[in-house]
């Protein structure tokens, strides 16, 4: 589990170290790293492959945390750490690998037991350094982080010269050569930018410079890796690997997922009552009221979420689907019109869409929705099943015996009825 909260806060606060075997497709855990009266984290390699690195510390126990089932925690469980009552320190410690069957964690001399939070640590490449990440308290986010760096068999740490003052420093990457460090850092402003250090074979290393062309005014940099490949075979970035970072949206989702659909709406209703601009708190609560039959409040949100994002396919959808449960044909179409002009290929569009136009006596157009979707989808029966229906509206009665065939042989048992009682097989 993880406490997270928006004051930068952020530490697990119980996990083990597993490993996953990519030819028996085997996850097992390190033993000597999981222990479950601790918590450990941070897992990184030496350079050999015949050591671990982590950052360890005991596990958290609360009573109601423990019967909590969800993944993500309430910011309210953090109130005792960020009113500074209770301290977080992790210390970090090296295990052998030994082929998985692990061994004993010992505390890595000057990186633990120095009544700080020391985390996140790198080997250098060549194996003769470790840098490691330290604060006052807990993991990750720390704006009193700064970057130390040891031999790699422990001794005596040196806060490196490449740390901003007054600032967070943290998530660092050696290059492969050794040679060049980059982390990030919260130089100006309220988002980390990346940095450059040179660092030589003694382990000295330069004041930092700012990679101005790697940074954005509204946006973080943050997790930086040196990959060893040419500039030519870089193809593309996805800026956008989630919809959203509200806590309150993830949450949702997952409680929704999870069955507690109350808990689901009230978290969706309190992101919306936070923002109301967010546009997926409002497609989630939506169809949370489409599954408990809450038919005008769905699509009462639905509306809403479209108004702030027009162009939002599952919105679509979900919207047109609910129209056409509610009669409303006409709308509905109007919806799939737009979701299919956006993508193509959304297939059960193509099938709600034929059901509306059904249902308002379009048949033909109804029958041109469903050749394109067995088109892209020849496997469904569905398609084949409301294709006969539509083609007996249009008195093509041999056709349809044919579609209900069809779907008869893919084992859909009401398209084997139909095929007894209308084909008289």
């Amino acid at each position: 589990m993880i406490i997270w909260t928006t004051h930068n806060y952020f530490f697990p606060i119980k996990g083990i170290l597993s490993v996953y075997d990519r030819k028996t497709g085997i996850y097992t855990s390190l033993p000597g790293a999981d222990d479950p009266q601790y918590v450990q984290s941070n897992p990184v390699w030496s350079p050999d492959g015949k050591h671990i690195l982590f950052a360890r510390s005991e596990a958290y126990r609360d009573k109601t945390i423990e019967e909590y089932t969800q993944a993500i925690l309430p910011t309210s469980y953090a109130d005792k750490f960020l009113e500074g009552k209770e301290e977080f320190k992790f210390d970090i410690y090296t295990i052998p690998f030994n082929d998985g069957k692990g061994g004993t964690a010992t505390a890595l001399t000057g990186a633990s037991k120095n009544g700080k939070s020391n985390f996140f640590p790198k080997y250098s490449p060549n194996g003769k350094f470790i840098v490691f990440a330290q604060a006052e308290n807990f993991m990750l986010l720390q704006p009193d982080s700064k970057l130390y760096i040891i031999p790699a068999e422990g001794g005596t740490p040196r806060l490196m010269n490449c740390n901003n003052p007054g600032t967070m420093n943290s998530w660092h990457s050696w290059s492969p050569d050794g040679k060049w460090m980059v982390f990030s850092s919260k130089t100006s402003g309220a988002y980390t930018q990346l940095c450059l250090t040179r660092i030589d074979e003694n382990g000295n290393d330069s004041p930092s410079m700012i990679l101005e062309n790697f940074t954005n005014d509204s946006l973080a940099a943050n997790i930086p890796e040196f990959v060893n490949i040419e500039h030519s075979d870089y193809f593309s970035m996805s800026e956008h690997f989630r919809e959203t970072d509200s806590y309150l949206v993830l949450s949702g989702i997952e409680k929704s997922q999870s069955g507690d659909l109350t808990g689901a709406k009230a978290d969706f209703s309190a992101a919306i009552a936070e923002d109301p601009s967010d546009y997926l708190a409002f497609a989630n609560r939506a169809y949370l009221k489409m599954k408990t039959n809450d038919i005008a409040g769905a699509i009462q949100d639905y509306d809403k979420a479209l108004s702030i994002e027009p162009n939002h396919v599952t919105a679509l959808y979900q919207r047109g689907f609910v129209l056409v449960e509610s009669g409303q044909f006409a709308k509905a179409i109007v919806d799939f019109d737009k979701l299919l002009s956006l993508k193509p290929d959304y297939i059960m569009a193509y099938y709600e869409r034929a059901i509306a136009k059904h249902n308002l006596g379009m048949f033909d157009a109804a029958i041109m929705d469903l050749n394109k979707l067995i088109e892209l989808k020849p496997e469904d029966p569905h398609a084949y099943y409301q294709r006969a229906a539509t083609l007996i509206q249009l008195g093509k009665d041999d056709a349809a015996c044919i579609d209900l065939l069809k779907a008869s042989e893919m084992g859909y048992a009401a398209a084997q009825k139909a095929y007894r009682e209308f084909c008289g097989q």
